[in-house]
């Protein structure tokens, strides 16, 4: 085979290859809309653990925003939000990240960005009702983020 055949087989592979990938990253690994109106997403076992991890973190963020709300205590809701927020993001494996929807990644980096604003308008001396209706439109995200994916573990 000559160089200039190599090298147009070489560039055709790489550029499948990069399509796939995209098409991945977007699309996610995911099933049709399952009869509860929700999408699948395939996880294995671990990958659907960590996932739940970094909900169940979400979730206990969200109860100290709403203690702190209900406690009138300003430097603990910015504490509690600041914890959830985009420093809070960890490390998550490459190969998870092209599992996920693209909508549903997305979903997650608003979800610690909304923390990051709530926590800075509290910080900036923000009134009470309104923090509290930032955090109520916080949780919907939460709601809608859960009407709208399921995770499924395949072995």
């Amino acid at each position: 085979m000559s160089a200039k055949r190599l090298a147009v087989l070489s560039l055709l592979l790489w550029c499948v290859s990069v399509a796939g990938l995209a098409v991945l990253f977007v699309r996610g690994r995911t099933l049709p809309v399952a009869a509860d109106g929700r999408t699948a997403i395939q996880l294995t076992v671990g990958e659907r653990d960590f996932v739940l991890g970094e909900m169940r973190g979400l979730l206990a963020a969200e109860q100290g925003v709403a203690q702190a709300l209900a406690d009138g205590d300003r430097a603990a809701l910015i504490q509690a939000a600041r914890g959830a927020g985009m420093a809070g993001v960890g490390a998550v494996p490459a190969a998870l990240m092209l599992k996920l929807p693209l909508d549903f990644k997305r979903a997650g980096m608003a979800m610690h960005a909304g923390f990051d604003d709530l926590a800075s308008a509290a910080a900036t001396g923000d009134g009470w009702a309104d923090l509290r209706g930032r955090f109520a439109a916080h949780l919907g995200h939460c709601v809608a983020c859960h009407q709208a994916w399921r995770l499924q573990a395949t072995p």
